[in-house]
This record gives structure tokens, sequence and C-alpha cells, in this order.
């Protein structure tokens, strides 16, 4: 699904760096048909997305052109915070952003304890809705977390997500999103009896399958994703070497500051959100 998704993004991204009007305009229209189609999708067959049968999930979730939410959205930030570095948002604009950036994660967590309810009844306005929006909703949060990092007022936020604590998991993300939900079906698989669900029971499956699913990432990436890593940097080069050199003006007198040299390896040059160079 992913890698069908990252093969069209080029529809989108390359009118975006040639001719930015047409490309934003491509952008819009992509993310207004990734809202109208699931929640169609959601009317018509009267689908709910508490998932309760196979049939339902299988629908909604695996479909491709119902899931270019993820891809369209992700474009988002890069292009504004990109074309905004020399206009930053106002400190009411930032209140805002926020507020509403919480809002998204608290709606997109806690709604779905409706659908836990037991008197819940399907419901066409609301079932539409959360099938049209939901993921634009927790989308909208990840990228203003992302936009405002960028142009640095994350604050401690940016720092948190900065940590070099967080670089060998980034390079086992990938693998750890492929292999999770396999773990999971083979879970459910080989259940015989029904699972009894308390809050010790909870943690401690969650805990439990959150390091197999470091473990698997970390095995999965080390045999499958590195060497095609390595494969790819010589195909095409050895090594890349960014050299910045900057040049400070005060007044009459010019200070030149130190050379920076990045190398980019297994396919990352990263530097944190705020994105200066120590």
């Amino acid at each position: 699904m992913d890698m069908q998704l990252f093969w069209i993004s080029p529809l989108i991204f390359y009118p975006l760096y040639k001719k930015p009007k047409l490309g934003l305009s491509i952008l819009f229209a992509a993310i207004i048909t990734s809202i109208i189609t699931p929640a169609v999708v959601v009317a018509v067959n009267k689908f709910t997305i508490a998932w309760t049968l196979a049939g339902e999930y299988d629908a909604l979730f695996l479909p491709r052109y119902l899931h270019t939410c993820r891809s369209v959205v992700a474009g988002s930030p890069g292009k504004i915070s990109s074309g905004c570095r020399s206009k930053n948002p106002t400190p009411r604009v930032r209140k805002v952003g926020w507020i509403l950036t919480i809002s998204a994660f608290v709606f997109s967590i806690f709604t779905l304890r409706i659908y836990q309810s037991e008197d819940y009844r399907w419901n066409i306005y609301w079932e539409t809705f959360y099938g049209g929006l939901s993921q634009h909703i927790w989308a909208f949060g990840v990228c203003w977390i992302i936009y405002v990092s960028v142009l640095g007022h994350g604050g401690f936020i940016a720092k948190f997500l900065s940590l070099p604590i967080y670089t060998p998991f980034s390079r086992m993300s990938y693998s750890i999103f492929l292999i999770h939900y396999e773990i999971q079906t083979i879970k459910r698989a080989f259940s015989r009896v029904p699972t009894y669900f308390n809050d010790a029971q909870m943690m401690h499956q969650f805990f439990g399958e959150l390091v197999i699913y470091i473990l698997g990432g970390f095995v999965f990436s080390l045999v499958f994703e590195s060497p095609f890593l390595v494969l790819e940097k010589l195909i095409l080069a050895n090594k890349s070497t960014i050299n910045q050199s900057e040049t400070v003006v005060k007044g009459n007198k010019s200070k030149k500051l130190k050379k920076i040299e990045i190398t980019i390896e297994n396919g990352v040059a990263d530097n944190g959100f705020n994105g200066k160079f120590e």
C-alpha cells in the first residue's frame, strides 16, 4: 500500500516544486477527494468505523484509494514551512494552532469510546463524518507540530522529539510498522478463548508486544532494509557531503562562520526539528 502511494507521490510533489500554485491546487484537490471517498463508502454501504465485521474491516482498511490521506496531508507541512520561513506565524495564530492540535488528538483518542458504548446505534451523520475526517483530524495535529517545530516555535515538544535517543528507533520505525500487524494477526489466529480485558492485562500486553515489535523491527531492518540502503549508496554515490558556509554581516564587519559538514548515511541527514546545526 505505502509503496504504491510512494510511486504516485511525484504527481503531487513535482508540481509543488516546479509550479507551486498548480501543485497546491492538486494537493488541495487530493485532500478533498481523500475526505469524500471514505465518507461515501461508509454512507452507501452502512459501514461502521468500529469494524465489528471482518468484511467492514477489509472494505475500509485495505483499499489503497481510501488511505491517500496519509500521503497527501504529509506533504502539506513541508511545503507550507518552506514557503513561510520569512513570515512566521503570529503568537495568536500559534495559540489557536496548539488549541486545535490538542483538540485533534483528544478527538482522535477519546471518540472511539463512543463505539464501545452498549447502547450505540449506527448513525449515518456521525459515521460519515468520522469516516471522512477522522484521519485528517489526527494528521492535522501531527502536521502542526512539524510545521511550528521547523520554524523554531515547537518549544519543549520539539526539543523532546529531537532527542538523540530516538535516532536508532527512527531507523527501525518503518520495519516495525511493516511487521506489527502480522504479529497481531498471528496472535489472534492462535487464540482459542476470549481475552479478559482489564488494565493490568492490557499494560502487560502492550509493553510485551512493544518489545517484540522493536526486536523484530531490528532484525527485519538489518536483514532487508539496510542491505538495500547500502546497495542504493553504491549505485548512486558512496557518500554525499553537504558543505555549508555562512557569512554574517554586521555593519562594516563580516564574520565567517565555521564550515559545516554533514554526511548522509543510511538515507538520513537530520539534525532535529529546529533546523539548527551545532
